[in-house]
């Protein structure tokens, strides 16, 4: 890739990417339409078009385009999608991307979103086992439950409330849900980057330190190490576990020490 140098005025050329962090275009494309075929062929791309030998693929997250409980597992089933073209990739052919992981970013925010439920009494159901296989699905109503006073489309409450809704009149005289909005989402379908930003940095530096950090891995002979490594990575910040003590003020960079 080649721009100007505003300085200079002489091209700049960017050689190959190492890594590309892939999320997938859910909003604009129906979940129908995140097919296996199309995300394998974004990893295929953006190794032929950025050089890229690590994919890192971001697991969905709730937004506001799930809109019904069919939506939902739709999104857990792309999830799952995503995680057994991880575990079954293999280059088929030189110049194919190496490694493919999986960053459990959507687990990790539905932690969050649970325990906030919780919190402003969205839900008195007992907290889930969050160590448990699609542990998201079960008694999840209350992710649906959108709050009326927004302007341009109805979040859900888990999302961006801090405390419990109250009736209140909006502009056009009509009675409205509204609350005191927290520090997750703003408006139900980004994330707040001082919240939810450094725990997501971080995982997307130990994830490239499962490949990247050391020695090369081979392949054939560090599959499994690189697996654990990634799962390591995922258990450590992409969940609501507090992080250890010795990650932090100790100046210790954020990278995986598996090799």
């Amino acid at each position: 890739a080649k721009g100007i140098n505003k300085t200079t005025g002489l091209p700049n050329t960017v050689g190959a990417f190492d890594v590309i962090v892939l999320r997938l275009n859910h909003g604009w494309l129906t979940i129908a339409e995140l097919t296996k075929e199309r995300i394998v062929e974004a990893i295929n791309l953006s190794k032929m078009n950025l050089g890229a030998r690590t994919i890192i693929i971001s697991t969905l997250p709730l937004n506001n385009n799930v809109l019904a409980p069919s939506d939902w597992e739709g999104v857990a089933k792309i999830n799952q999608m995503v995680r057994d073209i991880a575990r079954n990739w293999v280059p088929k052919e030189p110049g194919s991307a190496e490694w493919v992981l999986v960053q459990e970013f959507g687990n990790f925010t539905n932690q969050v979103l649970r325990m906030n439920a919780e919190h402003i009494k969205l839900t008195n159901s007992s907290t889930p086992d969050f160590s448990q296989k699609e542990w998201e699905l079960g008694g999840t109503d209350f992710l649906l439950k959108r709050l009326s006073a927004a302007t341009y489309w109805y979040p859900s409450i888990a999302m961006v409330c801090a405390e419990q809704t109250f009736p209140t009149i909006n502009d056009k005289k009509k009675k409205v849900d509204e609350c005191i909005r927290n520090k997750i989402s703003r408006d139900g379908c980004h994330w707040c980057a001082d919240t939810i930003g450094p725990r997501y940095s971080a995982s997307v530096a130990c994830l490239l330190g499962c490949v990247h950090n050391g020695r090369e891995p081979s392949f054939v002979e560090d599959m499994g190490m690189v697996r654990q490594c990634e799962r390591s990575c995922n258990e450590r910040f992409m969940s609501i576990l507090p992080v250890e003590k010795k990650w932090i003020d100790n100046q210790m960079a954020l990278f995986s020490k598996s090799f």
